[in-house]
């Protein structure tokens, strides 16, 4: 039975099972099945993911942005020799299904804020509108552009990435580099700041692939030795499109999950801004800060007092807790053994 995927999908794959023709019950292993999707009001076209194998007659399409850009249901067929046909629904749908939480209606926030409104909070901040002043067109254009660079110089902070994202990515095989970005062979939004961890799908299970630095890579003495199993990969944050430099390199069709950091997107004055709790307030009053120039302004010493503590609130939840491993928890003469001190929590973690 098919499941919802987010609209633009790009982490999960279409997956469906082939049973073989004899019983109609067995799955049909090491089959080439020709798949075909449908979207609402189109006709059946081949897809953009790859399909792949999985196990025990389980295959694979894999998630490809232009596979799911009509909302509404996506449906499959598939066929292959020796198998009964295929045919399954999935639906495309506008949020992410791995994070959607169903909201109690009484706990609702009946408010939404636009850029617009962010931008209208900050100069009132600055004392450039006033409470009735609804103010220029002129003024709102050039908050924009100043949000959008702040947004921007933020996702350039690993403390202004409030999660890590895994997404499943099909290496186009032989392949190097394979390009990560808009425009790239794996297509995301926008290219990774950084890459946190891969691993490698291989029979239903994960294995992992170390991510290596530079160095690392340039002293690699057979860079271009090719192999069914990746080891290493090194991340190069090209622009506008990542480089990922696996090891070996992907002879065939091969899998990845790769862990990279939440970045914020870009708005329009009509976009509706989404973020973490204390992010908006902390976005009015640093955009308040970051128009000082522009408007000829000053903010008060409260204000940057309550723009430094917005910034805290959203961003102290996004910072890694270092752990200290002591002898007797750092006390002499204390119990012996070795435990672990959080210095975010103050717990100790024996």
């Amino acid at each position: 039975m098919g499941y919802e995927v987010q609209q633009h999908n790009t982490t999960r794959p279409l997956r469906f099972l082939l049973v073989q023709t004899s019983d109609h019950i067995t799955g049909a292993p090491g089959k080439t099945p020709a798949v075909t999707l449908a979207k609402t009001g189109a006709t059946f076209l081949a897809p953009q993911g790859a399909v792949t194998e999985l196990a025990n007659g389980w295959y694979s399409v894999a998630p490809h942005h232009a596979d799911a850009d009509t909302l509404g249901p996506l449906t499959l067929h598939a066929t292959a020799a020796g198998c009964d046909p295929l045919d399954d629904t999935f639906s495309v749908v506008n949020y992410d299904p791995d994070n959607f939480t169903i909201n109690n209606p009484s706990s609702v926030n009946p408010d939404t804020f636009t850029l617009r409104d962010v931008i209208q909070d900050a100069l009132l901040e600055l004392g450039v509108l006033g409470i009735a002043d609804p103010g220029e067109s002129g003024l709102y254009e050039v908050g924009r552009r100043w949000a959008n660079k702040l947004l921007d110089e933020w996702n350039a902070n690993h403390d202004a990435s409030w999660a890590q994202t895994f997404q499943t990515f099909a290496l186009p095989p032989g392949k190097v580099p394979v390009t990560i970005g808009p425009t790239g062979d794996l297509v995301t939004d926008q290219r990774p700041v950084s890459m946190q961890s891969c691993r490698q799908i291989i029979n239903n299970s994960f294995y992992w692939v170390n991510v290596q630095g530079a160095q690392w890579y340039r002293h690699q003495t057979n860079p271009t030795w090719t192999g069914a199993t990746q080891t290493d990969v090194y991340y190069e944050p090209d622009w506008p499109n990542g480089k990922l430099f696996f090891y070996p390199i992907q002879s065939g069709a091969s899998q990845m999950v790769l862990e990279t950091r939440t970045v914020l997107a870009q708005y329009a004055l009509a976009s509706v801004v989404t973020l973490p709790p204390g992010g908006l307030n902390a976005f009015v009053l640093t955009l308040a800060e970051s128009l000082q120039g522009p408007m000829r302004m000053q903010l008060s010493d409260d204000q940057r007092r309550r723009a430094r503590a917005a910034r805290l609130a959203f961003t102290s939840n996004n910072r890694t807790p270092p752990y200290m491993s002591t002898c007797d928890y750092g006390l002499p003469g204390g119990r012996k053994g070795r435990g672990l001190f959080n210095y975010k929590t103050g717990r100790l973690h024996g």
